[in-house]
């Protein structure tokens, strides 16, 4: 039986793409890979001297969100807002590097997580099996 209409779970369920497996489970999680190890690079790269023990930790949660699979577009479109906002900022010449991150952990915003994630086993669809003569009349 399909979620309410309104109800949380189909809200969440929203956000996911239909968690591919086999290859394209595995590029989903090397593309997130790669975004938590862009989010821990920058933050050692654009130190921030009034808060860099926040900016740490929160790199730190991000990155192994992202890597765990969980919660990944939250974590994906967080890390991606961070790259941009280095990017308004960062007097550095990597003006280029930032805008690639930020599009990498855009497209993983968008794509989801893949079947190979904490979210796919948390939030993805089930098939329950009725063993015949059990059905509902």
């Amino acid at each position: 039986m399909p979620a309410p209409a309104g109800s949380v779970l189909n809200v969440v369920q929203r956000l996911f793409s239909l968690f591919p497996a086999g290859i394209a489970g595995i590029a989903l999680a090397v593309l997130r890979s790669i975004v938590a190890v862009t989010v821990f690079a920058q933050a050692q790269a654009h130190p921030v001297t009034d808060c860099a023990i926040v900016v740490d930790g929160l790199a730190s949660i991000v990155g192994s969100s992202l890597i765990l699979g969980f919660l990944t577009p939250y974590c994906a479109a967080a890390s991606c807002l961070a790259e941009l906002s280095l990017l308004a900022w960062s007097t550095k010449t990597d003006g280029l590097q930032l805008l690639m991150a930020a599009l990498t952990a855009g497209c993983v915003a968008a794509l989801g997580p893949g079947a190979y994630s904490v979210d796919s086993k948390l939030f993805g669809r089930k098939l329950i099996a009725v063993p015949p003569g059990n059905a509902p009349r």
